[in-house]
């Protein structure tokens, strides 16, 4: 438990609030701000607070914004102190945990948290995914095992920007820029750019909106904070953003001489619309298949899920990525490249149709120049079976 000191007042030293927990003393000094920015004089107050306080951490909340030399001045303390700086995003956050509706001047604030499932939801999602594998007697979802070792809600900033700039020389306009509604995927601990398989998925079926729906699983569940800032953030996106559009024009002047100009874009030529916050639950599991087991993770957004960081299409015979209408092996559950005429990896056994792969696979000889593939269990009533590795 927690104990709660309240402060405040004019002369308050930087403290609003101290919290008093097993972990030590953390100060808190709260700026209701909405159209001010929390500069280095603040964080510098707040730092000689937590050191005669003897805290082990601060903290600032605002309402408003925080400048970047505010957050450069926190990356620059000496070590052993330890100051977050919480902005709207972060307190829409907390509210939105804690059921509270929290309205600002430009509306409601909230963090767009993708409906996450239950067990039975999960495995009735693999059994989707796992459709297209050819597996008989028994189908690929008849045979998954599925362990869930924990569900982690991913946070991520969806960021919206226009492009506007004009280049112009003495010869006329050399080039434009009018990119407009440019999204991006920007991961909420530090800015880096999601990939482009992941973006575009949470993009095409994210349902924004609606309360956090967290179902029960027995595994630990990780939430993810918005930790970095709204300055932070623009800056990363407008320094992309410039990075892309930027490029050098070759043009031929007026005097018919060629030329060459660096067209870069300027930073007031960058403008974000719009910024959203939302967190794509990832569960990371152990999968199964008769003698065989699986790493994987699964990530869903409002309409499906995809399989990423897995092996779980690795060929058994090769090594190699074997497709998604790969064939699973009845005999000991491994993934293997689909039936081919030659030099095949997998075959369907010629009595029972069993699905195997090439290191469980027998045959024997047919006519004079082919061969009959079997299974072990139909190789065991056959003379002369031979193993095909």
């Amino acid at each position: 438990m927690c104990r709660v000191e309240q402060i405040g007042g004019v002369a308050d030293g930087g403290r609003d609030l101290i919290i008093h927990g097993r972990g030590g003393k953390i100060v808190v000094e709260c700026k209701y701000w909405r159209n001010k920015s929390i500069g280095r004089p603040i964080v510098q107050k707040l730092h000689s607070a937590v050191v005669s306080e003897r805290a082990t951490k601060g903290m600032v909340i605002t309402t408003g914004r925080y400048t970047a030399k505010a957050e450069e001045c926190v990356r620059q303390l000496p070590g052993g102190v330890s100051i977050k700086l919480r902005d709207l995003n972060w307190l829409a956050d907390q509210a939105q945990a804690a059921g509270i509706r929290l309205v600002t001047g430009s509306g409601d604030s909230v963090i767009h948290d993708l409906p996450a499932t239950d067990m039975a939801g999960l495995r009735a999602m693999l059994s989707g995914i796992l459709a297209p594998v050819k597996s008989h007697p028994a189908s690929a979802a008849e045979l998954l095992e599925t362990t869930l070792a924990s569900l982690r809600l991913e946070a991520y900033y969806v960021v919206t920007a226009n492009v506007d700039q004009d280049f112009t020389t003495g010869a006329g306009r050399i080039r434009s820029v009018h990119e407009h509604g440019i999204r991006g995927v920007y991961s909420a601990r530090d800015g880096s750019r999601t990939d482009r398989a992941r973006a575009s998925f949470l993009l095409e079926g994210a349902r924004l909106g609606g309360p956090p729906r967290i179902p029960a699983v027995p595994c630990p569940v990780y939430k993810e904070d918005f930790a970095l800032g709204g300055p932070s953030l623009k800056r990363i996106v407008a320094e992309r953003l410039i990075r892309k559009y930027s490029s050098t024009v070759r043009y031929t002047g007026r005097n018919r001489v060629s030329y060459r100009k660096d067209c870069r874009i300027g930073p007031r030529s960058v403008h974000i619309t719009d910024i959203r916050q939302v967190r794509m639950p990832k569960y990371v599991m152990r999968l199964g298949f008769l003698k065989k087991r699986y790493r994987c993770s699964l990530v869903q957004n409002g309409d499906g899920a995809r399989i990423t960081d897995s092996d779980l299409y690795e060929c058994g015979v090769c090594g190699r990525h074997a497709g998604e209408a790969c064939l699973l092996c009845n005999s000991c559950g491994a993934m293997a490249h689909a039936p081919r005429l030659f030099g095949s990896h997998s075959h369907r056994c010629g009595d029972c149709k069993k699905t195997i792969c090439g290191n469980c696979a027998f045959w024997v000889r047919r006519l004079l120049l082919f061969k009959r593939m079997l299974c072990g269990r139909c190789a065991d009533r056959r003379p002369g079976a031979r193993r095909a590795r």
